[in-house]
């Protein structure tokens, strides 16, 4: 199928996943003449939960020329610097997986291998005073950061290595993608889908609760879990990875919140997952992912209205789900994008960003003419290395935990591993650095920060420098420490001051 034979398109699925779509879709569609159609269908459910995000959303966001002004006044957004995880290595620990990177290198050695050799000189190693978005998000200090000159002369300007994303209300911002795709062009036609009809090319139709016939040369699955097109009618592959990643169960709450929201995300280990907290500006979504088999429903629940903060505004929601993702969400002529391709927890916020950029992927298919098996095998090779980065990123949160007290973590620790994150572990142990395949959303620098605060490394020995050169580079540590320090103290605005001036712009 070329892009001057296409005519139409139908996404089916007005959630985050149809809406990010429709409106990547739609934008300067007259250009390739085409149409975008997002079937909104009431009888699919919005799971409503992803609330976070990570710093690639921008991409989206500029891409649909969105702005923190709009998304401030319009969704509930707040900013975020990385996500906090609290007893996940032991009870009473905590770490920040800060956006952005770390430290600053000593000439041609780099940051961490400085700090890794002189770990062992320090009572409590600790990467946290060297991420410059760990600590602006601890000062409640929000600033855009500053662009380094290009030619730095080895000077360190701290907050070049800001990076920040969004907390959000899901359900606003699927309203504004939606407002925003219908200003594109896009059509949008609420029914009740009852039956689909399949050729040799796939999907041909789909049939309506009223009688009516809606056919299209493409179609995008955005129902959801269900995956009313590419699982039920098409029966596509779905790798299941629950041997990996066993939590089943989420329930999610909104509570009230009555002081400034922090700038990260809080992530909460318990005796069987965890649970998560998500400030916005008017409230606070919070949830607890389980294992089924290690904790009953009630228990759960209990759990989390226990640990969460302020008075429930909406009735606890259970949500059932089995981890893993379709093989090739491309088929014939329909792709799937959001939970109809798969669902990872969103322990690093990445629900969104798979979204955002694979639409934005059959968004380049269509740009380049590749409406066809090249583009189709492309997407899916991508979205397998992708969806494996993620899945092994999430992994290590489990696999390297230090908790001996419930049979949830002693069973992550022991249980199995893909060959991949086996290697990327090996590589860390036997050197002290590690590489990320290329595909991976997470860099070095974010697999370190979790790596090193799940307590990876139990003894720094084997990485330690002589006694006699490590004054020089611990003095180092703490200049950088010091600069980072120094320049966020500078930052003259706090989150919620820039919360009330992005409200008050016209």
């Amino acid at each position: 199928m070329s892009i001057r034979e296409s005519k139409k398109i139908i996404v089916l699925g007005g959630g985050t996943a149809g809406w990010v779509t429709g409106a990547t879709l739609s934008k300067n569609w007259e250009t390739h003449r085409y149409q975008v159609v997002v079937v909104d269908t009431a009888e699919i459910p919005t799971i409503g939960v992803g609330e976070a995000s990570i710093p690639t959303i921008y991409d989206l966001l500029n891409y649909l020329e969105i702005s923190d002004r709009d998304l401030v006044k319009h969704c509930q957004a707040t900013f975020k610097y990385g996500i906090q995880f609290e007893n996940w290595s032991r009870p009473g620990e905590r770490y920040m997986h800060g956006f952005g990177n770390m430290g600053h290198n000593l000439g041609q050695a780099e940051f961490f291998k400085i700090w890794l050799s002189t770990a062992s000189y320090f009572k409590k190693p600790d990467l946290t005073p060297f991420i410059p978005s760990a600590v602006a998000a601890y000062s409640d200090k929000f600033s855009r950061g500053s662009k380094a000159p290009e030619n730095t002369n080895g000077l360190f300007y701290p907050l070049s290595n800001l990076l920040y994303a969004l907390h959000f209300d899901a359900s606003l911002l699927a309203r504004l993608l939606r407002e925003k795709a219908l200003h594109n062009g896009a059509t949008h036609i609420s029914k009740h889908i009852v039956k689909v009809e399949t050729d040799e090319n796939g999907i041909s139709a789909l049939i309506a609760e009223d009688g009516e016939t809606l056919s299209a040369d493409l179609y995008v699955d955005c129902s959801g879990m269900h995956g009313a097109l590419n699982k039920q009618v098409l029966k596509a592959n779905f790798d299941n990875w629950q041997a990996y990643l066993p939590c089943d169960t989420a329930i999610a709450v909104q509570t009230t919140l009555d002081k400034a929201p922090r700038l990260y995300t809080r992530s909460i280990a318990h005796a069987a997952g965890w649970r998560w907290e998500i400030q916005l500006q008017n409230r606070t979504g919070n949830g607890i992912v389980y294992c089924s088999k290690h904790m009953d429903y009630d228990t759960a629940k209990q759990h989390l209205l226990e640990g969460a903060e302020g008075e429930p505004l909406t009735t606890p929601r259970k949500i059932e789900f089995t981890t893993g993702r379709l093989s090739s969400p491309w088929m014939l002529n329909s792709v799937a994008i959001g939970l109809s391709a798969g669902f990872l927890e969103p322990l690093e916020s990445t629900s969104i960003h798979l979204i955002c950029a694979y639409a934005r992927k059959l968004r380049d298919s269509i740009d380049n003419n590749e409406l066809n098996a090249v583009g189709r095998d492309k997407f899916n090779q991508s979205w397998r290395a992708e969806t494996e980065g993620v899945r092994d990123f999430l992994m290590v949160h489990y696999l390297c935990n230090q908790r001996d007290e419930d049979s949830f973590w002693q069973e992550r620790k022991s249980g199995p591993r893909p060959e991949s994150l086996a290697q990327l572990l090996d590589e860390l142990s036997k050197t002290g650095w590690i590489s990320p395949p290329e595909a991976s959303i997470f860099g070095t620098d974010s697999w370190l920060e979790v790596l090193i605060g799940q307590k990876f490394f139990l003894n720094y020995e084997k990485f330690s420098m002589p006694a006699d050169k490590a004054p020089h580079y611990i003095q180092f540590l703490q200049n950088v420490s010091y600069a980072i320090k120094n320049e966020v103290n500078k930052i003259p605005d706090s989150h919620q001051s820039i919360l009330g001036t992005l409200r008050a712009e016209i």
